[in-house]
């Protein structure tokens, strides 16, 4: 979905510094790695339809994030996906399962990436001025990384 553009122009990158390669602790990133081979196990698909359940349970204003017209922009639109996203509860919705894949998938490309921060910061940066416009604020992200 395109970003709500906040009045002022488009939404800017956090200027705060990101750790460089030599600031990320080979115990921080095998931990990240170890983490993600849990995630590997289960199966992306299955755990982003566990995950919008956690998300809403620990941050319920997040589910604002994700009304039926954004929904609605990631199904297939077949007869197996049933009715339409402004039909169904959003835990029920093959729409956000679809959104939750993709930030399953992206955050294993951003952990295949640890071990070069010269590109994977920049990209982050990128992912999250574009997420602002969203309207995801800092304080949503502890939630959603349990």
């Amino acid at each position: 979905p395109r970003p709500r553009q906040p009045r002022g122009g488009a939404p800017k990158a956090s200027t705060r510094a990101l750790p460089r390669q030599d600031v990320l602790s080979d115990f921080t990133r095998d931990t990240v790695q170890h983490s993600w081979m849990q995630v590997q196990e289960r199966g992306a698909k299955a755990v982003a339809e566990m995950m919008p359940g956690f998300l809403f349970e620990l941050a319920p204003e997040t589910l604002g994030l994700f009304p039926a017209q954004v929904r609605e922009k990631y199904r297939d639109w077949t007869a197996e996906e049933g009715p339409a996203e402004s039909e169904r509860s959003a835990l029920d919705s093959p729409g956000l399962h679809k959104i939750f894949l993709k930030i399953v998938n992206t955050t294993g490309q951003a952990v295949a990436g640890l071990h070069n921060l010269d590109q994977l910061i920049p990209m982050l940066r990128q992912l999250s001025a574009r997420h602002a416009g969203y309207g995801i604020r800092e304080e949503h992200l502890p939630a959603m990384g349990q």
